[in-house]
């Protein structure tokens, strides 16, 4: 029994059906955003002009009488005016932006003089806040002239509250936009039909022959169109009815090819291993190169710092290595570096790694390993080097030095910081002396550990 809370696929009427709501649900949801904001800035624009409106009327009426009346005599002269219901503020300002006389709110002219600083605009919309108990309201700005004067004689400031409910949607817009669906819906329903009859039906029946069995007849298929529908169906019924015979080919085939494929993919493994393993070797140490160290040391530092194993890393190089070649010559530094590399190869286990670093530098990758044990393999390497160079006829001998970091000791942060660590600690060795090897000192420990 298939569980209540199991996922079911959509069909293809289903789809249908949802993206067509869909597309209907948002293009009259974007008709009504787009018609909504349209509105809103055109009630901003109207109550703009209508306060401007106002404000001239006002100016109008101010301008003639501002030439002869005292300052004491112009808030008289605002106090007769006729108050509009919407009128929040009316005041004066000279030519010098001095306020002369007010009526309302006269806080409202901190706003006009903060909007005057950076917009020089005739009007203004200031939004309301509601946390603050703010009004949403317009302000005007009109020059008070006269025709005796060409200069203005002063400003007169003008502000209105906007209406509650500006700019909402009416009940008509609403209704235009309930037809608009409906039609839209009905529109819908007659373009499933026409689906249904003329895609979704013949579909169906290509499906149903799809999962029927090889040699069954293929009936009701649309097979007389001529339509995409109709090719489909015939080259359908076609394979149907030779259904039997491919299989049985293509069993034949497949067991063919499955011994062909199985062939080949032995010999191209052989050689991509082959291949590989070329890449990944020096040839003169037959150790691994530089190009191994880069490719899998970030590997198995990340295994083993994910599964809480240690990790030891060994920076080993031949001290006095460049007087042996001036003195005897590159194929002695060449054989003397083979040799180096046969004795890694022996003091190391399975799962342990040897590279050649670069030159007379060699780094020896130790999974599981503690720092102490490193030691021992790095001390016991230096030891049967320095047997085989005793026997070289040259004045300074030469010797091995061997630095050792370890992930649980050290907490290196990156595979790279490991191996920057364990050059550090070839460098404790080398200024200890040379010909030993050195754990990296922590914290804890004095340098020369």
């Amino acid at each position: 029994m298939v569980a209540m809370n199991q996922a079911q696929p959509l069909t293809l009427r289903s789809t249908l059906w949802l993206a067509m709501a869909l597309t209907v649900a948002s293009t009259a949801l974007g008709a009504v955003a787009l018609h909504s904001y349209r509105l809103h800035r055109q009630t901003h624009l109207s109550e703009r002009l209508r306060g401007q409106a106002i404000a001239e009327a006002y100016a109008a009426q101010i301008a003639p009488r501002l030439v002869a009346s005292r300052r004491a005599d112009l808030a008289a002269l605002l106090r007769g005016l006729s108050w509009h219901s919407d009128s929040r503020l009316i005041a004066l300002l000279d030519s010098a932006g001095e306020l002369l006389a007010a009526r309302g709110d006269t806080q409202m002219l901190e706003r006009y003089s903060q909007l005057c600083s950076t917009d020089a605009g005739p009007t203004w919309h200031v939004k309301g806040n509601p946390s603050e108990l703010a009004i949403e309201y317009t302000l005007a700005a009109v020059p008070l002239t006269t025709d005796q004067s060409s200069e203005p004689l002063g400003t007169l400031v003008y502000a209105m509250v906007t209406p509650a409910g500006a700019g909402a949607i009416s009940l008509e817009n609403w209704g235009f936009f309930l037809y608009v669906a409906i039609i839209a819906s009905l529109g819908i329903c007659l373009g499933f039909l026409w689906l249904q009859r003329r895609i979704l039906q013949p579909l169906a029946d290509l499906a149903r022959l799809g999962q029927a069995q090889s040699g069954e007849p293929a009936e009701g298929l649309p097979t007389h169109r001529e339509d995409e529908i109709g090719m489909l169906a015939r080259t359908m019924a076609r394979m149907q009815s030779d259904a039997s015979y491919w299989e049985q080919r293509a069993s034949r085939l497949e067991r063919t090819l499955n011994d062909r494929v199985a062939h080949a993919t032995q010999r191209i493994t052989r050689e991509l291993k082959q291949a590989q393993k070329k890449i990944w070797t020096d040839p003169l140490t037959h150790l691994g190169n530089r190009r191994l160290l880069d490719d899998k040391l970030g590997e198995i530092f990340q295994a083993q710092a994910d599964s809480g194993q240690e990790l030891s890393l060994v920076m080993m190089d031949v001290d006095n290595f460049k007087p042996l070649n001036d003195s005897l010559g590159h194929r002695a530094g060449d054989a003397l570096l083979r040799f180096t590399g046969e004795l890694l190869r022996q003091c190391l286990r399975e799962q342990d790694l040897a590279v050649r670093y670069g030159g007379d530098e060699f780094v020896l990758i130790l999974p599981s390993v503690m720092p102490e044990q490193a030691q021992t393999i790095a001390e016991r390497a230096i030891a049967l080097f320095a047997q085989h160079s005793s026997t070289l006829n040259v004045k300074a001998k030469p010797t091995m030095s061997a630095g050792i970091a370890s992930l649980q000791r050290h907490r290196p942060e990156s595979a790279e910081s490991l191996l920057q660590m364990a050059d550090a600690a070839l460098y404790q060795a080398k200024s200890a002396g040379k010909a030993r090897a050195a754990i990296l000192a922590t914290a804890l420990e004095p340098a020369g550990v």
